[in-house]
Order: structure tokens, then C-alpha cells, then sequence
């Protein structure tokens, strides 16, 4: 089963595909998943596993993906062709994330003033940071590094406030007349947070591998 789901991942990826492989509640938030499934083996055909004509149970994994939909006949093909069995379970949907806003809306737990709500965002982020509007925020929209050309996007997605960086002044009047505060951390604060979890995930994958932490270099040009 290992080298048979090798060679489908394999050819899936030379499809277009990006492959993510799960058993059994192995992500957090999936479903439970069968671990196994059951095969009849009639008498016309030959079975992968087992022997002719008596039914077989053996262990399975779900394989998820993402591709284009360009490459949805490529894709499909590829894994009928991979696949041990004659006719191999697959679902395909169509996926739309974040549509319209490129970045996260969430409400925090309770109303807090714009004041004390950029009070904290610049302790955790650091200093520098510029903030325009006034009133209670609930809804906070976040854009790491330059966020300022989703400003309606996030007035849209009914935010109080956004926090991003490299907004000009004119955005900012933008976000005034929209009724939307923002919080400008600057660019490269409002994506280190981002950047320290992707070096956390890349050092999982590496294992033993050097790496080099960058997370505490700041690229800003303005001093």
C-alpha cells in the first residue's frame, strides 16, 4: 500500500495536483475516516490484494487535493490510471476561500476601544504603529504586509477595523469614509507572526536539516 499510494501521489502532483494524505482523524477538525474498505473480487478480474472470488478488507488512505480546474480531466485520469482498484472512489468540488477578501476576519470576545485595542496590537507586533478612527471595535479584518488596496473588501466583510501596514494617506481617508478604523503595524510586523509559524512547519519537515531563522530581521527601509 505504501509504494501504491507513492506512485499515485506520483503521478497526481505530475497531474497538477497538491496532495495532502490523511488516515483516520489524523487532521484536526476532519472527520472520522474509515480505515478500512471491502472488496468482493468477483471471478472477472484479478485482485490487488487477496485471492480470487473471496471478499478481502484492507486498510485504506484518504488522499485530499487542490488543483485547477483547468486540469480537472488531467487530474482525474491520473489517479483511474494510479489507482489499484477498477473503479476508485473520488469526489470533486469546487473550491472558493476567503472570496473577496484575501486575508481574516474574526470578532474578538467582547467590544474594546480602538485605543486599547492598538495598544495591544502594537505590544505583540512592536512598535510604530498609526492608527485612524475612533469608537468600540468588534470585528477585526488582518492583511499581513500591504493591505491597504482591500480596504473596501474588508469595510464589505462588516470589519470595524484592519489591521495591515503600508497604508497611505489617502487610503487611510478612504477607511474614514468608510467607517472602517485602521491600525498600520508597518509591513514587515504585521507578517512576522505568519512568518514564525511557516518557519515552525518548514523545521517539522526538515527534521534534522540547519535551518536559518530570519524571523527576527526587519527588511524596512525607513529608520
Amino acid at each position: 500500500w505504501a509504494a501504491t499510494r507513492a506512485a499515485t501521489t506520483r503521478s497526481l502532483r505530475a497531474a497538477g495536483a497538491t496532495i495532502s494524505i490523511r488516515t483516520s482523524g489524523s487532521r484536526e477538525g476532519a472527520p472520522s475516516l474509515p480505515t478500512t474498505g471491502a472488496d468482493p473480487s468477483p471471478a472477472t478480474k484479478a485482485p490487488v490484494v487477496g485471492r480470487l472470488g473471496a471478499p478481502s478488507r484492507e486498510p485504506e488512505v484518504r488522499i485530499e487535493m487542490v488543483a485547477p480546474a483547468a486540469r480537472r480531466e488531467r487530474v482525474v485520469a491520473a489517479l483511474v490510471a494510479a489507482h489499484p482498484y477498477e473503479r476508485p472512489a473520488y469526489d470533486v468540488y469546487p473550491v472558493t476561500a476567503n472570496a473577496g477578501f484575501v486575508g481574516r476576519v474574526g470578532d474578538l470576545p467582547s467590544e474594546v476601544d480602538l485605543a486599547d485595542f492598538a495598544a495591544e496590537v502594537t505590544e505583540r507586533l512592536g512598535d510604530g504603529s498609526r492608527v485612524s478612527g475612533s469608537g468600540p471595535m468588534r470585528r477585526v479584518a488582518v492583511v499581513p504586509g500591504s493591505g491597504s488596496s482591500l480596504i473596501e473588501a474588508a469595510a464589505a466583510a462588516g470589519a470595524d477595523v484592519l489591521v495591515t501596514g503600508d497604508v497611505s494617506h489617502h487610503r487611510m481617508v478612504e477607511a474614514a469614509d468608510l467607517g472602517l478604523a485602521v491600525v498600520d503595524v508597518g509591513h514587515a510586523p504585521s507578517e512576522r507572526p505568519g512568518m514564525a509559524v511557516l518557519r515552525r512547519a518548514v523545521a517539522t519537515a526538515a527534521g534534522e536539516a540547519e535551518l536559518v531563522d530570519l524571523t527576527g530581521y526587519d527588511p524596512t527601509p525607513w529608520r
